[in-house]
């Protein structure tokens, strides 16, 4: 419900829009010159969405071939800590459900390695 609420309000917005709007998009931390540590998550936008979006992730992590070569690409492959990694499959999931509610269209798992998940 979370997501069909997020997807009629905002009826026109693009990938960067959405991300944005599910408080899922990197900020930097500074104070004037100087920077905080590294980059996270704006939470800018609702906290159940992106609750809803993070056990979806788990479940998809253990269950969906793709969104696991996709997981475990970014923490063996591009050294990322769990956390980051989980962040960006939960990315992954949103613009995935925006694209099926844009083109009204059903999702339908493709039939094929894992290597070619990666690149999608």
């Amino acid at each position: 419900m979370s997501l069909l609420y997020l997807f009629r309000k905002y009826p026109g917005a693009n990938r960067n829009e959405i991300t944005a709007l599910a408080g899922l998009d990197p900020v930097q931390r500074q104070s004037g010159s100087f920077l905080q540590g590294g980059r996270k998550i704006s939470g800018a936008g609702d906290p159940l969405l992106r609750k809803v979006l993070y056990l979806a992730c788990m479940n998809r992590i253990q269950h969906n071939e793709c969104i696991q070569a996709f997981y475990k690409h970014l923490v063996t492959d591009n050294h990322n800590k769990p956390n980051v990694a989980l962040v960006a499959c939960m990315r992954k999931l949103l613009l995935i459900a925006h694209h099926l509610y844009v083109t009204k269209s059903k999702y339908r798992a493709l039939q094929h390695d894992a290597n070619t998940c990666l690149s999608s």
